[in-house]
C-alpha cells in the first residue's frame, strides 16, 4: 500500500499531534502484556497489542508503523523507544468493527483460548472486511479456514450468494467464489450501470467487494445478454428471409404456399410478443438474467392450421427459443481469483517450492 493510500485510510498527523501515549492505557484489553500499541476502536473497545506483530502480519500497519515509516504513529513509537518509556502509544481505529478487531489481534498474538472456534455469517463477513483492509490474509489463514469449513453449506451459499462472495474472495476458497459470482451474475440486475445485487447485505460488506470483482460480473451479465438478444435477432432474421430461400415452417418444406400462412402466423405472433405486448421491454434486459428468462416461459405457442386439417403445432417458435436461452443461461460460468492480478495472497502451491 503506498503512502497516499495511507493517508487515506488513517488521515496524516503532523508531528505536534502525535497521540498522547498517556492516554488510559490501563483501559486497554491486554492482549499482548508487554504491548507497545494501543488500537483505539471505540469507547469500550481498546486493545493492547505488539507494534513488532503488526508489523509482521500486515502490509499496512508496517507501513504506517515500522522502522522507516514517517507517519506521525511511528514517530511517537520512536520517540517512546528512545525515551525508555513502557507506555503504549495510541492508535485510533474508529472505521472498524471493534469485535471483529479483538478476534484478529487475539489469532495474531496467538491467544487460542480466547478465539471463537466458530462464527456466524455476519460476524465472518466482519472479519474478513477487517482482514481486507489491513492485508491480515495470511495470518488469519489458519483460523478463516476452521470458520468457512464450521460454515459452509449448500443452504447457508445458496441464500447469501452476495455474504460469501465477500467471504470467498478474502479467505477462499476458489471454488466457493466461482460458484458465488456465477450465481450473483444470474441475480444481479444493472441500475445506471451499476450492478445492483441482491440480497439483505450490510453496506459495508457490499463497499468492501473490490470493484475489479462487481465489474467483472457485470461483464459476465453483458456476455450473457448478448447471446440471448443475437438469439431473437437470428430468430427474426430467419421469418423475414423465409419467403426468399425456404419457409420455416415444417410442413412447407415440400410445398412453399402451404407455409406461408404459417409464417405469416408466427412472424405476427413473434412480432405482437416483443414489439407490441407485455414482452416489449425483454430485449430492454431490465431485471435479472433469470427474471429475463422466466419471463420468456410465460409466452404461449399458437399455430396455424390449414384447409387440410393439418396441426401445424410442431413450428411454434417459442419452445426453440426459450431452449436457446436456458443453453445460455445454463453456460455462464463464475470467476476465478486468476482473473484478478490484485489477489496476491493465497497458499503457495508445493510445486513452486
Amino acid at each position: 500500500m503506498s503512502s497516499n493510500d495511507m493517508e487515506t485510510l488513517f488521515g496524516t498527523l503532523r508531528l505536534e499531534e502525535i497521540p498522547n501515549i498517556d492516554e488510559s492505557p490501563e483501559a486497554a484489553q491486554p492482549i499482548a502484556v508487554d504491548g507497545d500499541v494501543i488500537l483505539d476502536v471505540s469507547d469500550d473497545s481498546r486493545y493492547l497489542v505488539s507494534s513488532q506483530v503488526l508489523c509482521g502480519t500486515s502490509s499496512v500497519f508496517r507501513t504506517m508503523l515500522g522502522k522507516d515509516s514517517k507517519f506521525a504513529e511511528a514517530a511517537a513509537l520512536r520517540r517512546a523507544r528512545l525515551a525508555d518509556s513502557n507506555e503504549p502509544i495510541v492508535v485510533r481505529l474508529e472505521d472498524d468493527d471493534p469485535w471483529a478487531m479483538g478476534v484478529v489481534m487475539r489469532v495474531l498474538h496467538s491467544r487460542h483460548y480466547s478465539i471463537p472456534s466458530t462464527v456466524n455469517l455476519t460476524q465472518l463477513g466482519a472479519l474478513a472486511v477487517v482482514c481486507d483492509k489491513y492485508a491480515f490474509h495470511e495470518g488469519l489463514h489458519t483460523a478463516s479456514s476452521l470458520w468457512v469449513q464450521s460454515l459452509r453449506s449448500d443452504e447457508l451459499i445458496n441464500q447469501h450468494p452476495e455474504h460469501w462472495l465477500l467471504i470467498s474472495w478474502v479467505f477462499g476458497p476458489e471454488e466457493i467464489f466461482t460458484r458465488v459470482s456465477r450465481a450473483l451474475v444470474l441475480s444481479s440486475a444493472e441500475t445506471d450501470g451499476e450492478l445492483t445485487i441482491s440480497g439483505n447485505i450490510e453496506p459495508i460488506f457490499r463497499e468492501s467487494i473490490p470493484s475489479a470483482v462487481t465489474a467483472q460480473i457485470l461483464n459476465r451479465r453483458h456476455q450473457c445478454l448478448t447471446l440471448m438478444k443475437a438469439h431473437v435477432s437470428k430468430l427474426q432474421d430467419s421469418y423475414f428471409t423465409a419467403e426468399v430461400i425456404a419457409p420455416m415452417c415444417r410442413r412447407g418444406v415440400r410445398n412453399h404456399a402451404r407455409g406461408v400462412p404459417c409464417d405469416t402466423l408466427q412472424l405476427g405472433h413473434f412480432y405482437r410478443t416483443f414489439h407490441i405486448g407485455q414482452h416489449r421491454e425483454w430485449l430492454a434486459a431490465h431485471g435479472t438474467l433469470q427474471q429475463i428468462a422466466d419471463g420468456l416461459r410465460t409466452v404461449g405457442s399458437i399455430y396455424y392450421t390449414d384447409n387440410g386439417g393439418n396441426n401445424h403445432a410442431g413450428c411454434s417458435w417459442v419452445p426453440g427459443l426459450i431452449q436457446d436461452v436456458q443453453n445460455t443461461i445454463d453456460s455462464v460460468a463464475g470467476l476465478s481469483f486468476s482473473e484478478f492480478p490484485s489477489r496476491t495472497w493465497g497458499p503457495i502451491s508445493h510445486a513452486t517450492l
